[in-house]
């Protein structure tokens, strides 16, 4: 059984993200309309099974996603049958509720708001529609074994190639042995400032003394403003699991911050572009090895079949010689 998608991954991220636009208006069912595909009783134990519903809603968009995890042509061709096929209903629907509201006399704006819902779900489907046949073709048309162009052009060949570059340094100019001799020689007045300072720090301990006061009520200000901006930011935030609405020290009791680490950690063991490329070039060398067996075995396969041929046609003519000397 194919998996729906490979999360380490890059490619075909914008289709992933079609995909899963086109399944919001499932959970926009579930949780508004309260659509479920089993009935259950209004007690609160029971109502829990409702979640059925969302994995029976999975299943039917599992085709998508499994043809895009697959990359093959076949599973493309199934894509994209299945696709246009929820497009049809889905407009077949759309269609059907706007007849309907005319038949209730609803409003413009009514029928208007009705199709600016079912919209985006629409044009998710409709990209889908035209990318997955699209890459069915393309994957016709392009051979599926790694090239040495593809290993170097993709982001791990180009990082790991990145690698092997030499650094530029930067060339700093030395200053010469005069003006180093010139510039350490000479040193008069150098220490006058820290002197002055010291014999001045009476005056900074009164004026710190005085500012205490001042700085109580320019303080709770300052709290005031940094509470507010903390409230903002972990707002405005919330949704990225890469930056903590917690201090640096107490970041791991967060836990959308502790998974997105987690998933780091993951990404970096399973997607590690040294370790791609490696593995792609190993496959690589076996492959061109296999082949270059198989041709050879053909070759000696050959060369043995026209040895046999000439050794059956010098059989063939010592017997005809041996027989002519006979009968003559």
């Amino acid at each position: 059984m194919s998996s729906p998608m490979d999360a380490l991954t890059r490619s075909s991220r914008i289709s992933y993200a079609c995909a899963f636009g086109a399944t919001a208006f499932l959970v926009y069912e579930i949780v508004m309309e309260q659509r479920l595909i089993i009935d259950t009783p209004t007690h609160k134990a029971v109502k829990s099974f409702a979640i059925l519903s969302v994995l029976v809603y999975g299943m039917v968009f599992f085709p998508v996603f499994a043809c895009l995890a697959l990359s093959s042509a076949f599973g493309f061709g199934l894509g994209a049958l299945y696709v246009w096929m929820l497009l049809g209903v889905q407009i077949f629907k759309l269609t059907e509720e706007v007849q309907q509201a005319l038949t209730f006399f609803v409003s413009q704006r009514g029928r208007l708001l009705m199709i600016l819902q079912s919209l985006p779900n629409l044009l998710c489907l409709l990209y889908l529609s035209v990318s997955i046949p699209g890459r069915s073709l393309r994957a016709l048309r392009k051979d599926s074994k790694d090239s040495m162009d593809k290993i170097k052009e993709c982001y791990a060949g180009l990082h790991v190639s990145k690698l092997f570059r030499k650094p530029k340094v930067k060339k700093v100019p030395l200053p010469s042995s005069h003006a180093l001799s010139h510039g350490g020689g000479d040193d008069r007045g150098v220490h006058q400032g820290e002197l002055g300072l010291c014999e001045h720090l009476y005056c900074y301990f009164i004026f710190t003394y005085f500012m205490f006061f001042y700085n109580i009520f320019v303080g709770l200000v300052s709290c005031l403003l940094r509470i507010t901006k903390a409230i903002v930011l972990g707002i405005a935030f919330l949704g990225r699991l890469d930056n903590s609405t917690l201090s640096r020290k107490f970041e791991l009791f967060d836990p959308g911050f502790s998974a997105y680490l987690g998933f780091m950690h993951i990404e970096c063991a399973h997607t590690h572009p040294v370790v791609i490329v490696f593995t792609r070039l190993v496959i690589h060398m076996w492959e061109t090895a296999k082949e270059r067996q198989i041709s050879e075995s053909n070759t000696c396969s050959n060369a043995d079949l026209v040895l046999n041929m000439n050794l059956d046609d010098l059989s063939v003519r010592s017997s005809r010689e041996c027989s002519s000397l006979l009968i003559g």
